[in-house]
């Protein structure tokens, strides 16, 4: 595994109108993804699940977004 320290300016991740913590919370769930497919493939990873999780929403490669309670329950009423 690679020791090298990873920075990401929050400014580059913020530029888009987007909370702090809201990234952080998609960034966490991102590496709880990659870390359960790891261990259920037995593979070893080449860098922390979360570093791939900033680097994924660094690129614009994770996309992610938050559902009010109304829509939420909306698509419950369609099913």
């Amino acid at each position: 595994m690679d020791n090298k320290n990873y920075r990401i300016a929050k400014d580059v991740l913020l530029q888009e109108n987007t909370d702090l913590f809201e990234i952080t919370i998609a960034a966490a769930r991102e590496a709880k993804r990659l870390n359960a497919i790891a261990r259920n493939r037995v593979i070893q990873l080449e860098e922390k699940p979360l570093v791939t999780a900033f680097k994924k929403l660094e690129q614009k490669e994770l996309n992610y977004y938050y559902e009010d309670q109304n829509t939420r329950e909306k698509e419950e009423k369609k099913k």
